[in-house]
C-alpha cells in the first residue's frame, strides 16, 4: 500500500476537473481501503503569471545594475541558487561524466519560486546589487563588461 494517490486536473469555472478520473477512483480504491482516513490537498502546479513577471523584473533590476541582460543574470542565478547535477557516461572514454548545470524555473510550484526569488535577493545582495531596485546606475557605477 503506497499510500499516496496524485491526479492532475485544471480549474474550470471555479471547479476542479480531474484528468483520468477513473484510474484516479481505481488507485484510490487500491490504496485506501474502505474507512481509510485521507488528507485531501490541491494545489497550483506551478507558479503565478505574477511571480513569473516579478522573477524577469528582479532579473532585469540586477541586470541593469551589473551590466548584464537580463537573460544572463537568470542564468548565473539559476547556477548557483538551483543547482542541479547529472552524470552520464562519456562513450569515447569510458568514464563517468558529472556535470552541474542551473536548473528550469519553469515548473516550480507558487512555493517553491517564492522561495527562490527570496534566495534570489539575498544571494545578489551579497554581491552588492539591490535586485528590489529598478534605477539604472550612472556610469561611474557601471561595471566594465569584458569584450
Amino acid at each position: 500500500m503506497s499510500g499516496r494517490v496524485e491526479s492532475h486536473g485544471v480549474s474550470v469555472g471555479g471547479k476542479p476537473v480531474l484528468a483520468h478520473r477513473e484510474r484516479l477512483y481505481a488507485d484510490f480504491a487500491e490504496n485506501f481501503p474502505e474507512g481509510t482516513r485521507f488528507l485531501l490537498t490541491i494545489e497550483q502546479v506551478t507558479r503565478t503569471l505574477a511571480q513569473n513577471r516579478r522573477l524577469w523584473r528582479l532579473n532585469n533590476n540586477i541586470g541593469l545594475q551589473a551590466g548584464m541582460s537580463k537573460e544572463e543574470v537568470h542564468a548565473v542565478s539559476v547556477l548557483a541558487l538551483n543547482q542541479k547535477h547529472a552524470t552520464y557516461l562519456d562513450k569515447t572514454s569510458g568514464e563517468l561524466v558529472d556535470i552541474m548545470f542551473g536548473g528550469s524555473t519553469h515548473d516550480m510550484n507558487i512555493t517553491a519560486m517564492a522561495d527562490y526569488q527570496e534566495r534570489l535577493i539575498r544571494y545578489w545582495a551579497m554581491h552588492g546589487y539591490d535586485a528590489l531596485s529598478g534605477e539604472r546606475p550612472t556610469e561611474n557605477q557601471k561595471p566594465a563588461r569584458p569584450d
